[in-house]
Protein backbone atom coordinates (compact mmCIF):
# COMPACT_ATOMS: atom_id res chain seq x y z
CA UNK A 1 0.00 0.00 0.00
CA UNK A 2 1.53 3.37 -0.99
CA UNK A 3 2.22 5.99 1.66
CA UNK A 4 0.62 9.43 1.52
CA UNK A 5 2.31 12.80 1.74
CA UNK A 6 5.30 14.49 0.20
CA UNK A 7 9.03 14.01 0.46
CA UNK A 8 11.61 16.72 -0.13
CA UNK A 9 15.04 15.63 -1.38
CA UNK A 10 17.86 18.16 -0.99
CA UNK A 11 21.20 17.67 -2.71
CA UNK A 12 23.43 20.06 -4.71
CA UNK A 13 24.04 17.63 -7.60
CA UNK A 14 21.24 16.85 -10.10
CA UNK A 15 22.56 13.33 -10.74
CA UNK A 16 22.41 12.46 -7.05
CA UNK A 17 18.91 13.97 -6.76
CA UNK A 18 17.76 11.65 -9.55
CA UNK A 19 19.35 8.61 -7.87
CA UNK A 20 17.71 9.33 -4.52
CA UNK A 21 14.38 10.09 -6.26
CA UNK A 22 14.53 6.71 -8.02
CA UNK A 23 15.01 4.95 -4.67
CA UNK A 24 12.10 6.77 -3.01
CA UNK A 25 9.57 6.62 -5.89
CA UNK A 26 8.26 3.12 -5.00
CA UNK A 27 6.93 4.55 -1.70
CA UNK A 28 4.25 6.41 -3.67
CA UNK A 29 5.00 9.79 -2.11
CA UNK A 30 4.91 13.06 -4.03
CA UNK A 31 8.58 13.99 -4.53
CA UNK A 32 9.87 17.56 -4.47
CA UNK A 33 13.51 18.46 -5.18
CA UNK A 34 15.82 21.27 -4.04
CA UNK A 35 19.49 21.94 -4.76
CA UNK A 36 20.35 23.82 -1.58
CA UNK A 37 19.16 24.82 1.86
CA UNK A 38 17.37 28.00 0.77
CA UNK A 39 15.59 26.14 -2.03
CA UNK A 40 14.43 23.62 0.56
CA UNK A 41 13.07 26.41 2.76
CA UNK A 42 11.04 27.71 -0.20
CA UNK A 43 9.50 24.27 -0.76
CA UNK A 44 8.74 23.90 2.96
CA UNK A 45 6.96 27.26 2.98
CA UNK A 46 4.90 26.29 -0.08
CA UNK A 47 3.48 22.95 1.12
CA UNK A 48 3.52 20.44 3.97
CA UNK A 49 6.25 17.82 3.68
CA UNK A 50 6.13 14.43 5.43
CA UNK A 51 9.81 13.54 5.00
CA UNK A 52 12.95 15.58 4.24
CA UNK A 53 16.06 13.82 2.91
CA UNK A 54 19.10 16.13 3.08
CA UNK A 55 22.60 15.16 2.03
CA UNK A 56 25.72 17.23 1.43
CA UNK A 57 24.13 20.63 1.95
CA UNK A 58 25.49 23.73 3.62
CA UNK A 59 23.26 25.27 6.27
CA UNK A 60 23.99 28.99 6.66
CA UNK A 61 24.71 29.71 10.32
CA UNK A 62 23.46 33.30 10.35
CA UNK A 63 20.67 33.13 7.82
CA UNK A 64 17.56 35.01 9.06
CA UNK A 65 15.32 32.16 7.83
CA UNK A 66 17.18 29.71 10.08
CA UNK A 67 17.12 31.99 13.09
CA UNK A 68 13.40 32.76 12.68
CA UNK A 69 12.32 29.13 12.95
Amino acid sequence: MPMTGSVLIVHPEAEQLDRIKTLIQPLGLEIRLANDFLGAIEVLHAQPIALVVCTDIEVPEHDPLVLAK
